[in-house]
Order: structure tokens, then C-alpha cells, then sequence
């Protein structure tokens, strides 16, 4: 996937939901109390963390999970069906009834198929594999999962990471080391994960251990755009 800094710069006055809780900026526009270090800064564990680099960050988002950059006005249908699917997506993983890596298998190929209809538009052919692909998240999502082992707030930053990870590689800001780095800590947090949900259930001590784990692959994510 390849944007250019100036589209997404011309995407960047999209308005941001997502507001500081903190009012006093770092030096690159970071929130922060008394130092801009990432490991210091009280973090939201959403696009607003990312400070001078929130408006880039959002309108990728808009490219990308949005499906503005596959899609013109003319395949209004197939970018809405395009973000019907990213949404379900999320919403499932979120409600942990679909896996991490289910979650990132189907968003990897909803993307490749807008890749492939930007650089030879096929509408029926577009519109039939993301039929395909709704089917098979279908056909992987858990009809209903035990409430003592959800973990929503950790999903939900888990999720973020992985549209970091996605950012970062597109625009160059992260090297290959550090993908490989974070894409280590992030699979042990999974297994971290799995193994506290083996038994159907998971208590509250080994739920907030896992969110500061996943809270500081997120910092340490963020450090890397420094």
C-alpha cells in the first residue's frame, strides 16, 4: 500500500472525535504533563496520542479503513460495503468473538481488495469478493463468548495498535526492526492472553495486567514516531 504525504495532507483538515484530556501540548503537539517522553504522558490509547501526527494518522484512516483511497464517488456502493465489513470487524474482535489474528487476516485482505480494484476497477468483481470475505468472517465468528472473559478495553487498544503498525509501515515511520519488535510483544501479549482465557474466564488482577502490557506496547509504539 502506498500513499503520498500529500494526500494525506490534503485529507488532514478531517475533523478528530477523539479529544486531548490533558489541554498543555508537547513540543511535537504530544499531550503531556511534565515531559513529552511517551512513557510519561497520560495516554488516551487512541488517534488523539498521536499529537502533530494525529491528522495524518486520521485521514490514513479515512483512506485506508475508510476506503477513500480505493474508492470514488461512482462505487459509493462498494466503499460503504467496504466500511460495513471494516466495522464488523471491529465490533466482533472487540466483543472478543473473533481472534486478533482472524482480525488482522480480514482486514489485510479487505484491503488488498481495494488495492486491487484502485489499480483495475471491476465493480462486480470488487463487490463479489467482498461478498467472499463477509461470508468468511461470518462463518469464523463465535456465535457468543463467555462474559467473564471479555476484555473490551484491551481489544479495543489492541485494535489500535494494529492501525499504528499499519500507518507506520505505509509512511516509512517505522523501520523493519521495529515492526518486528512490536509485532513480537504483540503476539506475546496474545498468548499472554489465551492463556488467561483458557479456562472461559479471567479475574480482574490478570485483566490489568494484560492492559498495562498492551499500554506499553502502545507507548512503545508511539516512542517510535518520535
Amino acid at each position: 500500500m502506498k500513499n503520498t504525504l500529500t494526500t494525506l495532507a490534503a485529507l488532514s483538515i478531517l475533523s478528530i472525535s477523539s479529544t486531548s484530556i490533558l489541554a498543555k501540548p508537547g513540543p511535537r503537539g504530544f499531550n503531556q504533563g511534565v515531559s513529552s517522553s511517551p512513557a510519561q504522558r497520560v495516554l488516551n490509547g487512541d488517534a488523539s496520542d498521536f499529537g502533530a501526527l494525529q491528522d495524518k494518522f486520521t485521514a490514513y484512516q479515512r483512506l485506508t479503513n475508510g476506503g477513500a483511497k480505493y474508492y470514488d464517488k461512482s462505487d459509493g456502493e462498494l466503499r460503504k460495503e467496504h466500511v460495513t465489513i471494516y466495522e464488523k470487524i471491529q465490533h466482533v474482535t472487540l466483543e472478543d468473538r473473533l481472534t486478533e489474528e482472524e482480525a488482522r487476516e480480514a482486514i489485510d485482505e479487505l484491503l488488498t481488495i481495494g488495492e486491487l480494484h484502485l489499480a483495475s476497477p471491476d465493480t462486480a468483481e470488487a463487490s463479489q469478493k467482498l461478498e467472499a470475505l463477509k461470508q468468511d468472517i461470518r462463518s469464523k465468528t463465535e456465535e457468543k463468548v463467555p462474559a467473564d472473559a471479555l476484555t473490551p478495553r484491551l481489544n479495543r487498544m489492541q485494535f489500535h495498535i494494529e492501525e499504528a503498525i499499519r500507518f507506520g509501515e505505509e509512511n516509512g515511520d517505522l523501520s523493519t526492526g521495529e515492526l518486528s519488535s512490536i509485532r513480537r510483544k504483540l503476539d506475546s501479549l496474545e498468548s499472554d492472553e489465551d492463556s488467561a482465557k483458557s479456562d472461559d474466564e479471567i479475574s480482574d488482577r490478570e485483566r490489568e495486567k494484560l492492559i498495562e502490557e498492551a499500554r506499553e506496547i502502545w507507548r512503545e509504539t508511539l516512542e517510535e514516531f518520535d
